[in-house]
């Protein structure tokens, strides 16, 4: 498994790199789960589809303390070309998921000086999260620096830039959401985009969550 991580990190170098692609930055394939999933997938890259239950049981095995059942599924948000069947995956490793270059074209736009300006103006140069005001020291950072106003993606798998998916967000809020929430309009967060708040919560909290997601999948699958 770890030659299959080794050759992966190659094909991801000279086929998916310039795409934007996102591989984890590990040097053994059981640093993270993404990678396990991955190593997992090209390995059997030539074979039928791999079920989810395959792929979760030898993420338990290197990491026990993981959750049973692995969303590989979410590889796709990072560009993988990951084939989905009922409770089954296949990665095509050579080429992104189709639409990916329109997507990551779409998040590197750029707003125009005057649309910033003019949103900014809308939230009265602040913070939609924090009410922080730019130029102003941040009432839990005040030996940080004053206040910043990035552009803050309220749906990190929204339209990029569009301005109707930005809201202001001084530099702590941004970089404290990463990309892990959804946002509405006035800097509330809405639902989670990624499963780290999920990894980060108590066990009490996951078993919750995942006695509702079992319960949902399985009358999918």
């Amino acid at each position: 498994m770890q030659k299959a991580w080794d050759e992966l990190k190659q094909v991801h170098k000279t086929c998916l790199k310039k795409y934007g692609v996102n591989i984890p930055d590990a040097k053994r394939f059981t640093e993270t789960n993404k990678s396990i999933y991955l190593s997992v997938l090209y390995y059997h890259k030539d074979d039928k589809p791999i079920h989810k239950n395959y792929i979760s049981q030898i993420v338990n095995r290197e990491k026990p303390e993981s959750a049973t059942d692995q969303q590989v599924r979410h590889l796709k948000r990072d560009g993988w070309d990951i084939g989905v069947l009922p409770g089954n995956h296949k990665l095509n490793p050579y080429k992104p998921i189709e639409g990916w270059e329109n997507r990551i074209k779409n998040r590197r736009a750029m707003l125009s000086d005057d649309d910033w300006d003019g949103l900014k103006k809308e939230y009265q140069f602040s913070c939609a999260t924090c009410g922080g005001r730019e130029g102003e020291k941040q009432r839990f950072h005040l030996d940080s620096g004053v206040i910043i106003l990035h552009k803050g993606h309220m749906d990190p798998m929204g339209p990029g830039n569009d301005l109707n998916n930005i809201i202001p967000q001084c530099q702590f809020c941004n970089q404290s959401y990463k990309n892990h929430f959804v946002f509405n309009e006035k800097g509330r967060v809405k639902s989670v985009a990624s499963e780290e708040p999920v990894k980060r919560a108590n066990r009490c909290i996951q078993r919750k969550i995942w006695e509702y997601l079992k319960e949902i999948f399985n009358s999918i699958f």
